[in-house]
């Protein structure tokens, strides 16, 4: 992997805000820990939202690929895969 500049993935973020840490390192052509060690010092932080913009409809469209891209590849959203959710039976009551 090669090093960057700091001042080089401070511009990649400014960029593209929404992107996370192992979209970065595709871009940047780093590790994906290589672009979280350096932003540490930046104070950047990583915030997942799942509620997409509703004043813009052209973002909101592009949220809800992006979402179903993620779905698609089984991507990490927080802490769990996304999976398909299984239909529970309704339970009975006595």
């Amino acid at each position: 992997m090669k090093k960057l500049s700091k001042e080089s993935i401070r511009n990649d973020i400014e960029e593209f805000p929404d992107s996370d840490p192992r979209e970065s390192s595709e871009k940047l052509g780093i590790s994906e820990s290589g672009i979280q060690y350096s932003i540490k010092p930046l104070g950047v932080t990583y915030k997942k939202t799942l509620h997409p913009a509703k004043a813009d409809l052209e973002k909101r469209f592009m949220f809800c690929q992006r979402i179903k891209l993620r779905e698609k590849n089984g991507y990490l959203l927080g802490r769990k895969y996304i999976t398909p959710q299984k239909k529970r039976r309704p339970q009975r009551s006595d």
